[in-house]
């Protein structure tokens, strides 16, 4: 009865559908995304945690820079984790029965990892759909993947910045990043190439480079390894050659809007300029689900 008093059906469907990520043109999520601020944010973050990151990367194998990525853009660099009670959140949609019995597979696994101590129930915060912590894992993702990296025993991806980005670099390290590659890169085609792009269809950057395909800044295309082309926002915006670890990324939250975020920020967080190409001022929204 208290659930049903304070929350609705309706307004939890109307969160799911109003994600940044699905729902706003590409060029201004991205924009929003990868700001000056961010970034700045994202260079006093590396300074604090270099050591830790490196020493990560080295375990791991996943770029540090996307590591932090992920961080900025799950919650702003641990600045907004959210104040929602994960337990009452998974509770509320359990009791709706919001996809299926998967929330209440959430909620009995919440439950589980507040029995084993990790965290106490207070600070157990997180999204209104149960995402946790500054990784903002679902529980069953905190069970597989979260990391008790300073060693105090507890797997606290709350309250301690070693075990969130710890816990980052192994959910990514387990869903296929291949070490000591890139992510992608900005591409500036040719004007007699086919402007449809299909994401699933991975071509040699050899075969990239002698279509007339450039990289963006001017550097040299690998010599080794496959990428696919995408153009989110059609031939008149930014298009990008993709590896498979860019779809890594995406397993963290199944949109190419949120998986650009996160490959723009490492980059800019690493050195690199802002993109090429710009934005179209209308373009089409990505479309994607909640998956981690």
């Amino acid at each position: 009865h208290y659930l049903a008093q304070h929350y609705s059906e309706h307004n939890f469907k109307f969160s799911a559908h109003k994600q940044a990520e699905f729902v706003k043109p590409i060029g201004d999520y991205l924009t929003s995304a990868v700001s000056q601020k961010r970034i700045e944010k994202g260079l006093s973050k590396l300074h604090d945690y270099e050591a830790i990151l490196e020493r990560i990367e080295r375990k791991w194998g996943v770029d540090r820079y996307v590591v932090l990525g992920v961080w900025g853009m799950e919650t702003n660099f641990g600045g907004y984790t959210g104040d929602t009670s994960t337990v009452r959140a998974l509770a509320t949609l359990a009791y709706y029965k919001y996809r299926g019995t998967y929330f209440r597979t959430e909620l009995i696994t919440a439950l589980k990892i507040l029995e084993e101590g990790h965290v106490k129930p207070a600070q157990m915060q997180g999204s209104w759909a149960g995402a946790m912590g500054q990784t903002q894992f679902m529980p069953s993702s905190f069970m597989r993947f979260a990391v008790d990296y300073d060693g105090d025993g507890r797997k606290d991806i709350w309250n301690s910045v070693p075990d969130a980005l710890a816990s980052t670099a192994n959910y990514l390290a387990h869903h296929g990043w291949t070490r000591d590659w890139i992510w992608g890169y900005e591409a500036i085609l040719p004007r007699g190439l086919a402007a449809n792009s299909d994401p699933a269809t991975y071509h040699s950057f050899a075969s990239w480079a002698a279509s007339g395909v450039r990289r963006a800044d001017g550097g040299a295309m690998p010599t080794e390894g496959q990428a696919a082309l995408i153009m989110p926002a059609g031939r008149e915006g930014p298009a990008f050659l993709v590896t498979k670890n860019f779809k890594t990324i995406k397993s963290y939250n199944n949109s190419t809007s949120y998986a650009l975020g996160v490959a723009l920020l490492s980059d800019r967080v690493a050195g690199a300029g802002p993109l090429v190409g710009r934005w179209p001022q209308m373009d089409a929204t990505s479309t994607g689900s909640i998956s981690r």
